[in-house]
């Protein structure tokens, strides 16, 4: 069948065509964009339970510093928090005799059906242990071992692990180590927690071995904070006085965090631990600040404030926000946004009325 058309018919179809091709075409590339942030949200919202997750942990592994429990049972409350949040199967501490060069595992915390270790090492050379060099090891199970290493890794059946050395007074008398028999790739993300635990658990030993004075207490809780990773301070409940702050993110910006009222209750305590995120609109920064009440080192109550700097999601969400709100080529406003602003001006007006 064959139809005939007049020039002027047949452009104006193709005008027609070429219309709805490209309709269609900006239709199917909102879509792609729209799955694109989508899936990046997704990956922010993972990243930002992640990150509080994390500082909930840091701040209550941060409160065991003036727990006079004993050593090792405060290093297993410790191990227990790293275990559960990076899925290790073994979390342990190895002190060192150095007269008898020998070494025994004090403390362990295995994750279930996974192996223990602290009956089968005690009293053990040091030798028999090829990462006591001093220096810190991170071994993937993707990672090319040395004959040594092979012979350590099958004996214990490690597939990963990493061990970190703890010195106190310039001299290395312990090993944290974490040990997987499970196939693992070390995140740098999870090192550095790791790190973040050695420093805290080392500055644990240092003030249960030294017993030192409360000037030199607080000198190794300081240095332990000032490398915590996360901006912290330390406010009295009843003087409003500042008693230690690491100005992780610099004095201005540590001075406008503490200028914030404390969420306390009526009784000027804090019975819980308390959350919120706030903006320093002066510097364009957001942080999420988690307060929690503690014991300081003369036995005051004082509040310990830690702040995580989360400018780079917020500014990522108004991005989406954004995109959300407007149109893919025209970046005005699209129909969505202009029907939500009409329905609140309506409302305006009718209240005004």
């Amino acid at each position: 069948y064959i139809e005939l058309t007049t020039a002027q018919a047949f452009s104006k179809s193709l005008r027609v065509l070429v219309k709805l091709s490209n309709d269609y075409l900006q239709l199917y590339l909102r879509n792609l964009k729209a799955e694109s942030e989508l899936e990046l949200a997704q990956a922010s919202e993972s990243r930002s339970q992640t990150d509080l997750r994390r500082n909930t942990i840091m701040t209550s592994v941060v409160k065991k510093l003036d727990s006079e429990e004993d050593i090792v049972v405060i290093v297993k409350q410790i191990f227990r928090e790293v275990e559960n949040f990076l899925d290790i199967d073994n979390m342990n501490l190895m002190s060192l005799n150095l007269e008898e060069k020998t070494v025994s595992i004090i403390s362990e915390v295995a994750s279930e059906h996974q192996l223990s270790y602290s009956q089968q090492i005690q009293n053990m050379k040091i030798s028999s242990f090829p990462f006591m060099t001093g220096q810190p090891f991170i071994v993937s199970s993707n990672t090319q071992l040395r004959p040594v290493f092979q012979e350590f890794a099958q004996k214990y059946q490690l597939m990963a692990f990493v061990t970190l050395p703890i010195e106190v007074n310039g001299q290395i008398i312990m090993y944290l180590n974490a040990w997987m028999n499970r196939e693992k790739i070390w995140e740098i993300e999870a090192i550095r927690f790791l790190h973040d635990m050695k420093r805290i658990v080392q500055s644990i030993i240092s003030k249960r071995i030294s017993q030192n004075s409360l000037s030199s207490s607080f000198a190794s809780l300081e240095a332990i904070l000032k490398n915590i990773g996360c901006g912290i301070f330390v406010e009295d409940l009843q003087t409003k006085d500042i008693l230690f702050r690491n100005e992780m993110y610099g004095h201005k910006i540590s001075k406008e965090l503490e200028a914030r009222p404390l969420p306390l209750d009526e009784t000027g305590h804090m019975k819980t631990a308390k959350f919120e995120e706030i903006s320093i609109p002066s510097a364009r920064r957001w942080f999420d600040m988690r307060y929690a009440e503690i014991l300081w080192v003369d036995g005051k109550s004082v509040a310990l404030c830690t702040a995580h700097e989360v400018t780079d999601k917020k500014i990522y969400q108004q991005k989406i926000e954004h995109s959300a709100n407007s149109d893919f080529l025209t970046g005005l406003y699209n129909r969505m946004r202009c029907e939500e602003d009409l329905k609140i001006a309506i409302h305006e007006s009718v209240v005004d009325q």
